[in-house]
């Protein structure tokens, strides 16, 4: 992964076969929602983009229901 961001990604672009409720136990859902979406996401932030180092991976350990 490089520091630079991704062409904007729509959201209403993707569709998963998991329900929303359950779509954290999918892990197509989990790869997509880490390289495509929340990458971008970080990526554009304020907190991340002024950092020196790179984004070298995202890998989600936890996650709740709410």
């Amino acid at each position: 992964m490089s520091k630079k961001a991704k062409p904007e990604v729509n959201i209403s672009d993707f569709q998963f076969k998991c329900h929303w409720n359950d779509a954290f136990e999918d892990s197509e859902f989990i790869k997509t929602f880490s390289t495509e979406i929340l990458e971008n996401y970080i990526l554009k932030k304020r907190w991340y983009a002024g950092k020196s180092s790179t984004l070298k991976y995202i890998d989600v350990v936890d996650h709740c229901k709410l």
